[in-house]
């Protein structure tokens, strides 16, 4: 499963710290139930600190981004959990956060429709118009444009 010289990443249950190790050994056992190998890992730079993979406290990783990965998706769903707990609990105690939040969600849908429809404005001027249209990052551009008047 794992190769000599491979680098593990080890998230140690009692530190909350991920450590990497080197697979520096395997040992091989076969017996009459079967065959059974076990890793010999160096931990940190000391030659002299080994440790067995199966004596460890904590989850094995291959790789460091392997690991971040994983702590990542756990840190993000407890986070989820929590702020689904608090608005639950918003909503039973607090009978105005709904009413704020509906009142929030409709000036955020009035500021998307005014970001998406641009504002335009009309003034004649003799034989053109002249037209002011917002941009929606909130430039202003000035557009002429001829018109054939019928006396």
């Amino acid at each position: 499963m794992y190769e000599i010289g491979q680098v593990l990443f080890v998230v140690l249950t009692n530190k909350q710290q991920i450590f990497p190790m080197q697979v520096i050994e395997t040992v091989t056992k076969k017996t009459l139930k079967g065959e059974e190998v076990k890793y010999c890992l160096q931990a940190g730079s000391d030659k002299a600190t080994k440790i067995m993979l199966d004596q460890l406290e904590g989850e094995v990783f291959v790789s460091a981004e392997e690991a971040r990965k994983t702590l990542i998706a756990r840190v993000s769903s407890q986070i989820n959990a929590l702020v689904s707990s608090a608005e639950k609990k918003a909503k039973s105690w607090y009978s105005q956060i709904e009413e704020s939040q509906d009142r929030t969600n409709l000036a955020i849908a009035s500021m998307i429709k005014q970001i998406e429809e641009p504002s335009v404005s009309y003034v004649e001027h003799g034989d053109h118009e002249e037209d002011t249209v917002v941009l929606p990052d909130g430039q202003i551009a000035k557009i002429r444009l001829a018109t054939d008047k019928v006396v």
